[in-house]
């Protein structure tokens, strides 16, 4: 079925079909979902991406997949993964879907972890249902759309934080936007960290930070 350009229409590869299921590839697009800017996608090299330790990102695989009314495809990433520190992803792509998959790996490893196009991080097995679904998946996926779809709404806002006794607003002398701002910067804009900045920061902001630090512990051990 993949030779004639079902199910997988466009990158297929005879080569990734693997017993009962066919191996899906990363491409060059990923997307940075947890970082600050508006733009989260990203485009790599040869030198593929670098997933750093104790962060996430969504992977864009090569294959694009259609699915009839009738077949639901269920992904599973590489086991080969789990070794070396990458979360499980289970998940499943609805009849009527028609797109590339957005794959999440999460390294909860202490090591960086290159991932490189077309290389295989997940597998897809299709099972073909009794009957078509009454209603087949329809719309945009995010790669098509070049907008990776992020649930917001599951933000907590200050009323929900006020309401579990949780201050956001609390210890305003700390720049913790800021904070948050250069880890986001370190992480993910590999070559455009300016190690001065850094320097100067370790210099003179984490000595001040390391106070503010020491006296909200001591104030809220008493």
């Amino acid at each position: 079925m993949g030779n004639a350009g079902k199910l997988i229409t466009d990158e297929f590869n005879e080569q990734n079909i693997k017993q009962a299921c066919y191996e899906l590839r990363a491409s060059n697009v990923f997307y940075e979902t947890a970082a600050s800017r508006e733009n989260k996608r990203v485009e790599v090299g040869g030198n593929g991406y670098i997933l750093r330790p104790h962060s996430y990102v969504t992977a864009i695989v090569q294959e694009r997949i259609q699915l009839p009314a009738n077949v639901l495809g269920r992904i599973l990433t590489k086991g080969q993964l789990f070794s070396i520190g990458i979360l499980p992803v289970c998940t499943y792509a609805d009849p009527g879907f028609a797109g590339r998959l957005g794959i999440t790996l999460c390294n909860v490893s202490h090591r960086h972890i290159v991932i490189k196009s077309g290389q295989p991080i997940a597998k897809i097995e299709f099972s073909v249902l009794a009957q078509p679904v009454t209603n087949p998946y329809t719309g945009q996926h995010g790669y098509e759309t070049q907008i990776w779809p992020i649930p917001v709404h599951l933000y907590a806002d200050d009323a929900t934080l006020h309401a579990a006794g949780i201050n956001p607003e609390q210890h305003k002398e700390i720049a913790w936007k800021e904070i948050a701002g250069t880890r986001d910067k370190m992480i993910h804009h590999y070559f455009g960290v300016d190690v001065n900045i850094i320097f100067d920061i370790i210099k003179k902001d984490l000595p001040k930070l390391k106070k503010q630090i020491q006296h909200i512990l001591k104030q809220e051990n008493k």
